[in-house]
């Protein structure tokens, strides 16, 4: 895609024109007590979601417990674009925040609830880090896959 080695796990929307999976340029929280608080979530140990096995479906354990990924989107074009994440399968919520410069939460509005795809807004030159909090439905058939879809895709 062009990125530099520095913005290696940034993924540029501007580089792609249908759909792009982002799951190798993720990192993820299990929180399976559901113990994590926002004030120390950034300082937990987070993996590389390229460590889980859940290519297809995920582990029963995560049902119960909190999903947190964390992803970095920039945007090198000189216009705004929007992108729609779409995490997965079945979730009972989906909430997504920027992370600020200073490590603060800024809560985006949940527009998933009615087709699962959460539109993302990025301005010209934006790069941004996200947090996304994940709550899967009680299913067997659940699964992560982390694609992000241009506007124009859908």
């Amino acid at each position: 895609m062009g990125q530099s080695l520095a913005d290696s796990f940034a993924t540029d929307v501007s580089l792609f024109k249908d759909s792009y999976s982002i799951r190798n340029k993720c990192d993820i929280l299990i929180d399976s007590d559901n113990a994590v608080k926002p004030e120390n979530i950034l300082q937990q140990q987070w993996k590389s979601i390229a460590d889980f096995k859940a290519n297809k479906l995920i582990p029963y354990s995560w049902i119960n417990g909190t999903v947190y990924v964390k992803f970095t989107l920039q945007n090198s074009a000189a216009v705004q674009d929007t992108v729609y994440l779409y995490p997965g399968n079945s979730f009972r919520s989906i909430t997504l925040s920027k992370i600020s410069a200073t490590g603060n939460f800024i809560d985006l509005k949940d527009e998933s609830e009615e087709d699962g795809f959460q539109p993302i807004l990025l301005s010209p030159f934006e790069k941004t880090t996200y947090l996304t909090e994940l709550h899967f439905s009680k299913r067997k058939f659940n699964s992560l896959s982390l694609q992000l879809i241009q506007k124009s895709y859908l």
